[in-house]
């Protein structure tokens, strides 16, 4: 390989690695957001089947 097939390769690599880490990652934010609200409905005793 040359040094110009390199880079081509590392540009692609590149290129979608961005383009499929920024959805996972805002799939990984949300499901955190939804985490911390569930917990937060907890302490507040609206889930908790024991808290009556």
């Amino acid at each position: 390989m040359s040094n110009f097939e390199v880079l081509i390769l590392g540009k692609f690599l590149l290129t979608f690695s961005v383009l499929l880490g920024i959805p996972l990652w805002q799939l990984y934010s949300l499901r955190r957001e939804r985490r911390v609200e569930e917990s937060t409905c907890t302490e507040d005793g609206r889930l908790d089947p024991e808290g009556g």
